[in-house]
Order: structure tokens, then sequence, then C-alpha cells
């Protein structure tokens, strides 16, 4: 990640005959640094299974594969610990991402809390977290991948998702279609898994 771009004597010429950027602009100075936050945290998604990284579109809500890749291998047919053969659902944790605002996440870029993304309406902004003052905590969902989560050529799967129901005490799962519309680089997608893990290790309220 780029946190801002360094102005010297001559290189707003050779940036502008290279790039075709002319660096005295604010906006294309802007969107030069959009273009590359969205190149080093992301790339066109790949594979045939879900992974780490992999972000998902379900019901209008993106969600971002964040369980270690080696549990996320396909294992059907094999046993587990216990000796029970593994279920064709395959469990993984996902966290929502939420719109950002660009300026935003170009001021906060070092944070490791926002990332860009094309999803097919052109670059935009997200945020690991809805509100980084009121809600620092990710909003997280246990979710089952159908077919031990092997996808479509399409880039498309059946998830089952925790849903409310009238009667509190009896939760149920819902089965959605999710669509595979980005992938983020394994590196950026380490970070933010060990982000994850440090909220959910927490010590908590009762701790003296």
């Amino acid at each position: 990640m780029i946190d801002r771009i360094d102005v010297e004597d001559g290189i707003e010429n050779a940036v502008k005959i290279r790039t075709g950027i002319n660096l005295n602009s604010g906006d294309e100075q802007n969107n030069a640094r959009i273009q590359h936050n969205w190149y080093v945290c992301s790339h066109r998604p790949d594979g045939h299974h879900l992974t780490t990284g992999h972000v998902l579109l379900i019901e209008d809500c993106l969600w971002v594969c964040l369980t270690p890749a080696c549990d996320m291998e396909i294992r059907e047919g094999q046993k587990n610990r216990r000796g029970e053969y593994y279920s064709p659902a395959l469990p993984f944790k996902a966290v929502q991402l939420h719109k950002a605002n660009s300026t935003t996440a170009l001021a906060n870029i070092t944070s490791n809390l926002y990332l860009f993304l094309d999803v097919g309406k052109g670059i935009e902004a997200f945020s690991f977290v809805e509100d980084v003052k009121t809600e620092p905590a990710p909003h997280w969902l246990e979710m089952y991948a159908h077919n031990q989560s092997e996808f479509q050529e399409t880039l498309s799967l059946n998830v089952s998702i925790p849903s409310n129901t009238d009667d509190e005490w009896k939760p149920v799962f819902v089965e959605r279609e999710a669509q595979i519309v980005a992938q983020l680089r394994y590196e950026y997608a380490i970070n933010l898994m060990q982000r994850l893990g440090s909220n959910l290790s927490r010590i908590g309220l009762e701790f003296v």
C-alpha cells in the first residue's frame, strides 16, 4: 500500500510522459493511488474451490473468506480426527466488507482496515469494520460451502448461512447463492486473517 506520492522537481514531467498521469492534479494523483492500491491488494479470482481471500457477493453484501487455506482443501471421502467422514458442506469464516469513502480510505491506508476492489462497478473502497470508532470489531459469520466449496465456471457456489427466525431458540441455516467477484492477494488476506484472529482471542470483560 502507498501512503502518498512524493513530487520532486522534474519528476512530474517524467511521470506524465511515462504514465500520462499529471501529479500536479489532485484528482489524477488520487486516482493513481486508488489504482495502485487496488492492484497491490487484489487480483482476478482463480482456483476451482473456495479459499482464503475470495470475496463473495451474497444478497448484495460482500464477504471475504478468512479461513486458513489449509482448512479449505477438499477432503471428501477422507476421515477427520474423530474417524468421521468429512461433510460435503465445508465450514469457513467470512467477514463482511463495508463500503467506505475513498478519501477516508486513502488517508488511512496504512491502518490495514481498508482495501480497494473492483466488483463490477469500478474500483471502490471497502472497510474491514463498519465504523472504526463505534464498531471496531469485524462482523463475521460461520458459513458452510456446499460441494466441498467447489465452484462453477461462472464462479458461483451455494452456501448455507445462519438466519434469524421467529423463535430465537431455534437457529436455522438458509441456502444462498454466492458469487465470487474478487480475490485478495494472499499476503493481504493473511493480514486480515490475523486481525480477525486477534479480535476473536481478546481477553474479554471479566479478566482481572
